[in-house]
């Protein structure tokens, strides 16, 4: 984990390298920046016993979906919490602004530090979510034919439709379908998104491992 940042604690296994332009960090598989004052809200406001270091890990590497991929942008959650934060603050009704407003006003402000500490917010409350059960369920994923984050996987061994969709978001995987034929590319879906579309085939070998609580699933 790159970073211009302080050491973690002393009995944390982690080292973070502090050098912005680390031949290693560049060829290594999975490498993510953290900056200083994000890695200090993570340590204050992770909940007690749940995340840890490998969880941001984890977390932020599923931002960039392969590697020299740009990270996915935040999801609903960070809008909806920036809209909550500053229609408190300011006395303004700004959750009755239609979505797309909300939108914009959280764009115009993507330099400030406002918008930073939301993000960072949203993103360390994701963590400790997902971190409170890692009872993960593996699942060779050949044998999923639905799927969404929130859902159950649905699970048939013979299955006639021979794409798989695999569609990812800011948080890792978000959706699994099987599909007849490989879909027709439309930009207006795939705002904010990553998809990675193969025959089946592709993914014998491939698991699935859903937390049975969070109903997350990571691949392995």
């Amino acid at each position: 984990m790159g970073g211009y940042c302080e050491q973690p604690p002393k009995e944390s296994p982690w080292i973070f390298c502090r050098s912005p332009s680390c031949a290693k960090c560049k060829s290594a598989t999975e490498s993510v920046i953290t900056h200083k004052d994000c890695l200090r809200l993570f340590l204050r406001d992770r909940t007690e016993g749940h995340a840890t270091i490998y969880h941001l890990w984890r977390a932020a590497c599923r931002r960039y979906v392969w590697r020299w991929f740009w990270p996915l942008p935040p999801g609903r959650g960070s809008i909806d919490r920036a809209v909550s934060h500053a229609s408190s603050a300011w006395a303004l009704p700004l959750e009755l602004l239609p979505n797309e407003l909300q939108t914009m006003i959280c764009k115009e402000l993507s330099q400030h530090i406002f918008w930073r500490y939301i993000r960072a917010e949203t993103f360390i409350y994701g963590i400790d979510a997902v971190a409170e059960d890692e009872a993960a369920v593996p699942m060779p994923l050949t044998i999923i034919s639905a799927w969404k984050r929130g859902s159950e996987p649905r699970i048939q061994s013979q299955n006639n439709m021979p794409i798989v969709r695999l569609t990812m978001d800011s948080q890792g995987l978000l959706e699994i379908e099987r599909l007849l034929d490989v879909p027709d590319y439309r930009a207006s879906l795939a705002h904010g998104y990553a998809f990675i579309v193969e025959h089946v085939g592709c993914f014998q070998g491939a698991t699935a491992y859903f937390n049975v609580s969070s109903q997350h699933s990571n691949l392995g």
